[in-house]
Formats: C-alpha cells, structure tokens, sequence
C-alpha cells in the first residue's frame, strides 16, 4: 500500500481494510502512526459512554480523527453527528492527551483533546448500538467503578 494511501483513514481498524477517507491529521509509516483525535467524555448515573473495539477488546472515548483544516470541537460535533445521529453538546475541554503506546506492529503517537459534554438525556441509558461506519466497534455505557478492569485506550 503507498503512503498517500495510508494517510487519512477513519480509524485504526480501517488500516487493515485499505480504505481511503477524507484527508485527515494521521500520518503512517511502516511503523509509526500520528494521529490528532477529539473525543466525549459523557457520564450518567455513574456510567461512561465508550467506543468497544471488539476486535482488541479496547475501549475508547467516542469521537474520532480530526480533518486537516476542521478545529477539535468541529470535528466532535461531526463525528457525534454521524455516529449518534445527534449533536453533542460541549461543555468545557477536560484535557488533552499525548499517548505513545505499541498497538499491533504500530509504535503510535496520538494527541487527543477529550471535551466534557453536556448530558442532555438524548442518548438512552440502555443504549447500545454499532458505530455506523465500523461495524467491529460497539457504543457501551460502562461502569465507571469497573473502569480499572477494561482497557482503555489510547
């Protein structure tokens, strides 16, 4: 697969499937990955909303990679858009992330801007659905006292 091919896929799983997506902030080598990321921590009733990578049995805050020319905050309305079908509502930035970890033969480096978001009750609390665009990725509520049991990442 050529480089420009490896730049801007949807998520580390579409790797493996060779898909091209719009231009994203990820850059790939026969080694490396960088990606820029913008996520929502959204928590009910001592539970968290998260991204089950099934295939890795990882999980990770919703939300996904930022386009080059999109802001964070764009991007997470986008990828809440078109993930839950609804906009989200951002209430303040929580943090921001440099994660460098080892994830398959990848060494990775990604930046994440994690946004608190504003529970408005839209989302049901026996939500449980597949993200649209990957069907190996499930929308989960998790205890947050079982957090320490799971993998969460990156």
């Amino acid at each position: 697969m050529k480089r420009e091919e490896k730049n801007s896929l949807s998520a580390l799983t579409a790797l493996s499937k060779g898909e091209k997506m719009a231009e994203d902030w990820n850059f790939f080598t026969e080694t490396e990955i960088c990606a820029l990321r913008a996520s929502g921590i959204l928590i009910r009733k001592g539970k968290i909303l998260l991204d089950h990578v099934m295939t890795f049995d990882e999980y990770w805050l919703p939300g996904g990679h930022v386009a080059i020319g999109e802001t964070t905050e764009s991007a997470l309305h986008r990828e809440w858009q078109e993930e839950f079908e609804q906009d989200c509502q951002i209430e303040k930035l929580a943090f921001v992330s440099e994660n460098f970890r080892h994830w398959q033969s990848y060494q990775t480096n990604f930046i994440e801007f994690a946004y608190l978001l504003k529970d408005d009750g839209e989302i049901s609390d026996d939500f449980h659905a597949l993200t649209p665009d990957d069907a190996d990725v499930e929308k989960v509520w998790a205890d947050l006292a079982d957090l320490s049991a799971l993998t969460v990442a990156p």
